[in-house]
């Protein structure tokens, strides 16, 4: 009896010994829930208070942007004109804003043309004119009629303005992207020189051989023809050397107008029409490879054209 009483009291001890460790057990893993839920708790409210503060940055940085589109723009008289005008035209008020300063980046650098924003810029839909900042006679001085016959508005012949601008060392050159439908604008100063050009509203804006490339210094269009009218008004207005391509004949290079065109769909083989019409192919070389080389002063566009090697 003796020994049976023994054996049930080391039973029941050994059941409350395990009892004990199971309790132990549960509670060790009711602390760690409870600590692994509070370090979720607090992951979660640290990414919902980051995602809150990301958010009212972006909400902050909206509402500035927001106020300063709403700025009052100061103009002269004739600005207000030009404005009142541009509203009812093609541009309306977003591209008189962007026409203020030229366009920048995130970190206040001026955006400047790339390899890839050409591509873009080549393949995306644009209204005819895309980026016109510059002040145009008979576009901008007709009352919203866009008059592009150059005599009408100028009073003198075309003829007559480009044997004069011959001797310029400003110059004025169109870039065609060919098929894709994109012809760029860009204003080349001599070396040392800038040339000052009017804007729609606003200052006047300084176009150096640093900066010809920055958004804002060119002017894009969807329209072959717009373009050498345009082209021919800037170089009247600022005396640039510009010689002029006859109308509706897009299929030769000049000393001013270079017609490209993209061989694939991603930009990487370009042929460059030469005088003659020839197409001839820039294996590695792109288009902004050789506009860079015009902006610096150098002539592999003018050998190109030629049919003459470059080195």
């Amino acid at each position: 009896m003796a020994k049976a009483e023994q054996n049930v009291k080391e039973e029941r001890v050994q059941v409350t010994v395990e009892e004990r460790k199971e309790e132990k057990g549960r509670k060790r893993e009711t602390t760690k829930t409870t600590k692994a839920k509070a370090t979720k708790a607090k992951a979660t409210k640290a990414k919902l208070e980051a995602e809150l503060a990301t958010k009212a940055e972006k909400a902050e940085k909206a509402e500035k942007a927001e106020k300063q589109e709403k700025q009052e723009i100061k103009l002269t008289e004739e600005q207000k004109e030009i404005a009142k005008d541009l509203i009812k035209g093609e541009f309306g008020e977003k591209a008189l804003l962007r026409a203020r300063t030229p366009a920048m980046t995130q970190k206040g650098k001026p955006f400047t043309l790339t390899k890839e924003c050409i591509l873009e810029k080549m393949t995306a839909p644009i209204n005819k004119a895309y980026i016109w900042h510059f002040y145009t006679l008979g576009y901008h001085s007709s009352k919203g009629q866009k008059v592009s016959h150059f005599e009408k508005v100028t009073g003198r012949r075309w003829s007559e303005v480009e044997a004069e601008n011959l001797s310029s060392k400003n110059k004025l050159i169109s870039i065609s992207l060919g098929s894709r439908g994109k012809h760029f604008l860009f204003l080349v100063p001599a070396p040392g020189e800038a040339i000052k050009v009017k804007t729609l509203i606003g200052p006047y804006r300084k176009i150096t051989r640093e900066n010809s490339l920055h958004e804002g210094n060119y002017l894009l269009f969807s329209n072959h023809g717009r373009s050498y009218r345009v082209g021919q008004f800037l170089a009247y207005q600022y005396g640039l050397h510009y010689i002029a391509i006859p109308r509706g004949t897009y299929s030769y290079s000049n000393d001013s107008n270079f017609q490209f065109d993209a061989l694939d769909d991603e930009g990487k083989e370009w042929i460059l029409l030469s005088r003659r019409g020839n197409a001839i192919n820039l294996k590695d070389l792109h288009p902004l490879d050789l506009i860079q080389d015009l902006a610096e002063g150098g002539d592999k566009l003018l050998k190109l054209i030629d049919n003459k090697p470059i080195s």
